[in-house]
């Protein structure tokens, strides 16, 4: 169960918070299941939280520090996370659809078999993130980043990744059914078993091309 302490802070506002955050600096903050979705959060300290099973379902997070929180199961329907921190976060079986992780740095961020139908990740920083079985049908991934990421057995239908940096990209049977991978970077890439039917691929070196294998 949550810590009701810890969830009364987080209700008396950011300065509060973010005050009783700087005194408490060895405090493991456990909100787990909590009904986050009434409030604001933007810009709060929550790293390294445990986050798990949180409804965070339209929350405005951005800019918030999720360094190392626990966001396994959590509800981000819709959520806007902007420009937040997500290094090391475990985004284990998070649902994602309809957020806006826009410029959010996810840097070796755990999003083993999370859900991201149509999600918004424009300039979003997945270097070294793992993030085998997601799904991320429909998600705009233009101009993010997914240097030396693991996208092992990812869905990625009709994605838009125009732009997109998957450089020492790693991962076996993936698939970019439909999606457009205008521009997209695929230098130095290990993807075994790639589905590109349908896909655009307008503009991607052509050498990256013959090394990569579809279905």
């Amino acid at each position: 169960m949550a810590n009701e302490l810890h969830l009364s802070q987080l209700h008396t506002g950011k300065h509060a918070w973010q005050s009783w955050r700087r005194s408490h600096p060895d405090t493991a903050i456990d909100l787990r299941g909590v009904n986050l979705a009434s409030l604001e959060l933007r810009g709060f300290d929550l790293h390294g939280a445990d986050l798990s099973q949180i409804d965070a379902m339209s929350l405005d997070l951005r800019n918030a520090n999720l360094e190392r929180a626990n966001l396994r199961g959590a509800n981000l329907i819709g959520a806007d996370l902007r420009g937040a921190n997500l290094r090391h976060a475990d985004l284990t079986g998070a649902q994602l659809h309809r957020a806006n992780l826009s410029e959010v740095i996810a840097h070796f961020a755990q999003g083993n078999q999370l859900i991201a139908h149509t999600a918004i990740a424009y300039r979003a920083d997945f270097s070294y993130a793992q993030l085998y079985n997601a799904d991320l049908t429909g998600a705009n991934l233009c101009q993010a980043k997914f240097n030396g990421a693991y996208i092992g057995d990812l869905n990625g239908t009709d994605v838009r990744a125009i732009g997109t940096d998957f450089r020492w990209t790693r991962g076996h049977n993936i698939s970019f059914y439909r999606a457009d991978l205008t521009d997209a970077n695929f230098h130095y890439a290990d993807l075994d078993r790639l589905n590109l039917t349908y896909a655009r691929l307008n503009g991607i070196d052509p050498n990256d091309l013959d090394r990569l294998g579809n279905f």
